[in-house]
């Protein structure tokens, strides 16, 4: 939190200086306030600087939970609805924030972008998004660990058939997998038809004036570089990470695009292309926003050398002290 302290001097009369007794022409302006009396008035007004992370599932927020956590502690808040499907309101944001003066920041499920433009805040929005195949893959990993939502795709998984689930997600639930990072973008996730440009407009100025766009496939490239723009605001921030599940990071996402296409076969893989053609564009344009300001960076190889160093670093004293998930 910053305190920034607003200045302002009152000039009566300034366009009639011969009536207030006063001549500017050879005075300097520290002379002009004596003239006219006492007049300077400070206002005080604390500006509260807010990490904003918005947890897009299947988009690796947990590891960016992870990292707010060991950055902020009990500073950190995670701030939900009371059932699955919640929507919060940057009203409602701001009402919590206001009651709770200790949080510096927080991490929702279900609050939506745009962040809230507040006067006494500063909203550093976090945003993660990720290949929308490979996203759909990691749906199906987590109906095939068991941990999705007792529905009737849990019930397929069980079954064994893999394809029939993919082919119920295209059939029966467009809202998983429809350009479903611009529609969450454009429209807070609520589907009514199939997103468009004018949506993928939306969604991508968002992502280009977030404070930490971020993806998924270049994940350590996308937090070494929020470490220098955020610095100014927050000091020496420390984004590095581990990640609780290393298997689920063996494989490169293409390798986990292949493997669904295997799963597919060409007609359900060749629809789920034509039904993610915009948040294709959307990696697109959020990986040339990174890089963009990556290259800004002075010594920014160095930089994200010593970045990895410290995510290493980090695993090795994670795989020595903890029990890890390696399914």
């Amino acid at each position: 939190m910053l305190l920034s302290c607003v200045t302002t001097t009152l000039w009566q009369k300034a366009m009639h200086p011969v009536e207030s007794g006063c001549d500017f022409r050879d005075v300097g302006l520290k002379s002009g306030p004596k003239c006219l009396g006492n007049m300077e008035h400070r206002l005080g007004t604390a500006v509260r600087h807010i990490v904003l992370h918005y947890h897009l599932s299947k988009n690796g927020g947990d590891i960016i939970d992870r990292i707010l956590d060991k950055n902020f502690g009990d500073a950190l808040a995670h701030l939900n609805g009371n059932s699955p499907n919640s929507v919060l309101h940057n009203s409602e944001l701001l009402s919590f924030l206001r009651q709770h003066p200790n949080v510096d920041a927080v991490s929702s499920f279900h609050l939506r972008p745009p962040k809230p433009d507040a006067e006494s805040f500063v909203f550093f929005d976090v945003i993660f998004i990720r290949h929308p195949l490979d996203r759909i893959y990691a749906i199906l990993e987590t109906y095939r660990s068991g941990a999705g939502p007792a529905d009737s795709l849990q019930e397929v998984v069980n079954n064994g058939d893999l394809r029939e689930f993919l082919q119920r997600l295209v059939t029966e639930y467009p809202h998983l997998i429809n350009d479903a990072q611009v529609n969450y973008l454009a429209h807070g996730g609520r589907y009514f038809r199939p997103p468009d440009e004018s949506d993928l407009h939306r969604a991508a100025q968002i992502m280009q004036e977030a404070a930490l766009p971020g993806s998924t496939n270049l994940f350590s490239i996308s937090l070494a570089t929020a470490e220098y723009y955020l610095g100014p605001a927050f000091g020496n921030l420390d984004l590095s990470y581990v990640n609780p599940r290393p298997c689920s990071f063996a494989e490169s996402w293409r390798e986990r695009v292949d493997k669904l296409r295997d799963l597919c076969g060409s007609l359900i893989y060749e629809q789920l292309l034509r039904m993610n053609t915009l948040d294709l564009q959307l990696i697109d344009i959020t990986e040339a926003e990174i890089y963009r300001r990556y290259h800004v960076i002075p010594e920014r190889e160095k930089r994200v050398e010593e970045f990895i160093e410290r995510c290493q670093k980090a695993a090795e004293f994670y795989l020595e002290h903890d029990e890890i998930e390696t399914q």
